[in-house]
């Protein structure tokens, strides 16, 4: 198994390991939240009769759910490595 430092170097073909903290950098989750909601970086505003960004509660609760894939990729979750099947039956294709 090859182990790597840059993920951009990845052959997607391949199994890597790599080693991560049991506990995710903030900057990490931060990141991760703003690719699953631009507006996170937003500092919430209403705009001609419309909000924009998201409120501290709501940033708040996206960087629990951060927290949360990050345990699933860590495997610290539900998935273990012994559930793909359980897992995989529930797959869905668009």
């Amino acid at each position: 198994m090859e182990t790597i430092n840059k993920v951009d170097k990845v052959d997607k073909n391949k199994t890597v390991t790599l080693t991560l903290p049991v506990n995710p950098p903030k900057g990490l989750l931060v990141s991760m939240a703003m690719r699953m909601d631009h507006s996170f970086g937003l500092e919430q505003q209403e705009m001609i009769g419309f909000k924009v960004g998201l409120s501290k509660n709501e940033k708040i609760q996206l960087l629990k759910d951060m927290r949360r894939v990050y345990e699933e990729i860590i495997g610290t979750g539900f998935y273990k490595g012994n559930s793909e099947e359980k897992y995989a039956s529930m797959f869905l294709e668009d």
